[in-house]
């Protein structure tokens, strides 16, 4: 991911959004795994809530200057799919 790879980015912050970033899927895998509905929700929900934290760490990023408007409008682009996909599979 060139968000996590950009030369400008501190390691905290980057190793942050990493970790959240990483943790959508492993949580969708974890949802996909689940036979009930409400176990399947639980895990979609925590997927969700990382895919929110990793846009409020771009946020931070996109003001402290870190990614230039074009990388951080990709990223916010890409998250704000990923939670409306994420949504419509908890509230079906």
């Amino acid at each position: 991911c060139s968000i996590i790879r950009c030369s400008t980015c501190t390691s905290a912050r980057s190793n942050y959004l990493l970790w959240h970033i990483a943790s959508v899927p492993q949580n969708i895998a974890e949802g996909c795994g689940r036979t009930t509905r409400a176990d399947k929700a639980k895990y979609y929900t925590i997927a969700r809530g990382s895919a929110m934290e990793s846009a409020s760490h771009l946020d931070v990023m996109r003001i402290d200057e870190l990614i230039d408007a074009e990388l951080y409008a990709r990223g916010i682009e890409l998250l704000e799919r990923i939670v409306a996909m994420l949504t419509k599979l908890i509230d079906p």
